[in-house]
């Protein structure tokens, strides 16, 4: 009986010599062959489960406020400045409110709580929501990853080594958050 296999976002198409290149901050590039669509999703549960275990790296998604959170604590700051008994107070109180405000931009503007869906579905090990969740954070320090392609010495050695040419010239395509290196 064989595994059926997810369809994924266009970044994680599986190739002949494809290769997922994590980039930890501070260390050395981590090659992952993704080369069939079973090596990718494997690569992809790879991943997340060591950004998620080995480096917290989703501990954001865990912990910072949700939608709630912020509207209750705005709430709060409001109440508590009009009931302010002194203007420092009411300064103190309103500095504080707009960085929860910016906080709370910021996290609508991020997609937080599209991000901390993908999380729990991709800790169920939903691989789609893996490869959402790490395209949707692959700029993140220390979620730095790449796809790329890789040359078969050879499959394309010439009949004459003269022959030989340069490596494929390579092309940065561009989609939502993403630019990826292709081969030509």
């Amino acid at each position: 009986m064989s595994k059926k296999l997810v369809k994924l976002p266009t970044v994680f198409t599986a190739q002949p010599g494809a290769v997922l290149i994590y980039l930890p901050s501070g260390a050395d590039p981590v090659p992952v062959d993704v080369s069939t669509l079973e090596k990718m999703e494997a690569g992809l549960k790879w991943l997340f489960h060591y950004l998620d275990t080995n480096m917290g790296a989703y501990a954001d998604l865990l912990y910072a406020p949700g939608e709630d959170g912020f509207q209750t604590e705005m709430a709060e700051l409001r109440t508590a400045i009009a009931k302010a008994e002194s203007k420092s107070v009411a300064l103190a109180l309103q500095s504080r409110l707009s960085e929860v405000e910016t906080e709370h931009r910021k996290a609508s503007q991020g997609g937080l709580q599209r991000k901390r869906d993908f999380y729990a579905k991709a800790k169920e090990g939903d691989v789609k929501a893996i490869a959402e969740l790490l395209k949707a954070r692959r700029n993140y320090e220390y979620e730095e990853w790449r796809i790329l392609a890789t040359i078969d010495p050879i499959a394309s050695q010439p009949a004459v080594p003269e022959e030989a040419g340069a490596p494929p010239e390579t092309r940065q395509e561009s989609n939502e958050n993403n630019n990826v290196a292709v081969a030509s």
